[in-house]
């Protein structure tokens, strides 16, 4: 298994730290939005906007099991793109996670995995919530580690093709 990189470059981080931040923020926002609503809804207790309200949590609640699925692959074409944009593009970020669905879900899996052990171990009083905080730094480092073989897969993948295709004859036209 690999270490993490080094910490170097604190400016260059907060930037990229930030700007995923706000990727994060872009993929959830619609969805906390409709939940939002919904629980809005539902407060003054009256039978229709009850109705009106959950159907706005469920609605909303698929859409942010969506946005959490497919929020590590934005993040992962915006670190192999270095481009901001690539995260919100939603196709290729839909198109990019089925092509390589396998690796992605086997490590989005694990990740799940370690939430929710984290999640017991936050469970128990005191203890438990004073070693969470450090046990769960520790595995967002390693779901970053995670993903970012993930993503270089992807990439060596992606330079595999082009390899190939440029390898390929190109046919002319017979004179």
């Amino acid at each position: 298994s690999e270490d993490l990189p080094e910490w170097k470059n604190w400016g260059t981080l907060f930037k990229y730290g930030l700007l995923t931040f706000l990727v994060g923020l872009g993929y959830l926002i619609i969805p906390l939005i409709i939940i939002g609503l919904g629980v809005a809804a539902e407060y003054p207790h009256v039978a229709i906007l009850e109705y009106v309200g959950v159907t706005l949590d469920i609605i909303g609640g698929i859409c942010l099991l969506g946005a959490i699925f497919f929020f590590p692959m934005g993040i992962l074409l915006f670190a192999i793109d270095d481009e901001f944009s690539s995260a919100f593009s939603f196709f290729h970020v839909i198109d990019t996670v089925f092509k390589h669905i396998g690796l992605y879900l086997r490590a989005f899996v694990v990740i799940i995995i370690m939430g929710f052990i984290l999640g017991l171990l936050s469970a128990i009083p005191f203890v438990g919530w004073i070693i969470s905080v450090f046990v769960g730094f520790y595995l967002m480092l390693e779901s970053a580690l995670l993903l970012g073989d993930v993503g270089q897969s992807i990439v060596e993948r992606l330079k595999g093709v082009e390899a190939a295709e440029a390898a390929e004859p190109v046919a002319t036209p017979a004179e």
